[in-house]
């Protein structure tokens, strides 16, 4: 476990297509002891968001089948609560800002490091 972070009983979703980014999230993610879900696509998370409590979503924008502002969309309609965090490599101008008015609560950008990561969620799941 971090010994910075506590992320006991908590559910965090991990959407991503990239298995390497997915990989590295779930694994600092429970090191600080969250329960771990992961999508491959925005549709898949929408079903899991549907189905299961989800204390916290990190999703990506660029992804087949859904990309994470469908998703982000349809899951809103959901839950209006969940944090969502964009963690995305995207370096297009005004992307945060698009990010932040289509819904997501924050915005990582890729790569992004693992106390990062930690200390952008602890601020949401406190």
């Amino acid at each position: 476990m971090n010994d910075n972070y506590n992320f006991n009983g908590k559910n965090i979703l991990v959407v991503d297509d990239d298995k390497a980014s997915v990989h590295m999230a779930e694994s600092c993610l429970q090191r600080a002891g969250a329960d771990v879900l992961s999508a491959s696509n925005g549709s898949d998370a929408v079903k899991l968001v549907s189905d299961r409590h989800i204390d916290l979503i990190l999703m990506n924008i660029d992804m087949p089948i859904m990309d994470g502002y469908e998703a982000t969309s349809k899951i809103r309609k959901i839950n209006k609560k969940v944090p969502i965090i964009a963690y995305t490599t995207s370096h297009l101008n005004g992307e945060k800002e698009r990010c932040l008015q289509s819904g997501f609560n924050d915005y990582l950008l890729k790569p992004v490091y693992p106390d990062v990561i930690l200390s952008t969620i602890d601020k949401y799941l406190e």
